[in-house]
């Protein structure tokens, strides 16, 4: 059996396998009980943001359920004796194009034409291949053309991030990216963005109406 969880906290983790919370056990031990003498593979999703109770989890995975496996995606590794890793690498043009025309289609129709295969190529090459970055990018082509997109991107990257910030070149692609989605959101959907950028993990309706609701918004 395999079970694929985003790794918010070991709540969601239950949550995924069916766990009712009892009085009794931390949501950690109930998922142990669940999973032992089970072969099962889970796979948890962005632990950088919750490494301590993935690093928990896996401790008592390691030691009272050796016929399951865990597999985990973070930017920083959990750390332990028998942990093995893979970078993942950039996606290969030809799959960066894919996944651009696969994602274009949810907004647009853009034709796989010699023209328009140039046009994505050159725009995936200026984000890096990132997948994040080439999604961001085909949401544009709601509204605006393959050309407008292209040139766009091109006007963002030539502008240099200041000396002092730190991060790697594909970091700074990201960033561009992200600014100019921003950038096109309209000055009261910019404020609103900005409010929610507080939440950490998400937020309820009512935390939100409390921190974006006034009469600027």
């Amino acid at each position: 059996m395999v079970v694929v969880v985003a790794a918010k906290d070991m709540k969601a983790v239950a949550a995924a396998l069916s766990i009712e919370a009892k009085p009794s056990l931390t949501f950690e031990h109930a998922i142990i009980e669940r999973l032992a003498g089970q072969n099962m593979l889970i796979v948890l999703d962005n632990c950088e943001h919750v490494l301590a109770a993935c690093r928990s989890l896996r401790d008592l995975i390691y030691e009272r359920c050796p016929r399951s496996v865990l597999l985990t995606t973070s930017r920083i590794a959990l750390g332990s004796a028998n942990e093995v890793c893979w970078d993942v690498p950039l996606l290969k043009p030809e799959d960066a194009a894919a996944l651009f025309f696969y994602r274009a289609k949810d907004y647009a129709t853009p034709t796989r034409s010699p023209e328009s295969l140039l046009l994505v190529t050159e725009i995936c090459e200026r984000v890096d291949h990132l997948p994040l970055a080439i999604e961001l990018a085909a949401a544009r082509t709601k509204v605006l053309a393959l050309a407008q997109i292209r040139d766009r991107l091109a006007q963002i990257l030539a502008v240099q991030l200041p000396a002092h910030t730190s991060g790697t070149a594909r970091h700074a692609t990201m960033r561009a990216a992200l600014k100019w989605s921003f950038d096109l959101l309209t000055p009261a959907e910019q404020q609103l963005f900005s409010r929610l950028s507080v939440f950490v993990g998400g937020f309820t309706l009512e935390a939100a109406e409390n921190v974006c609701t006034d009469n600027a918004l």
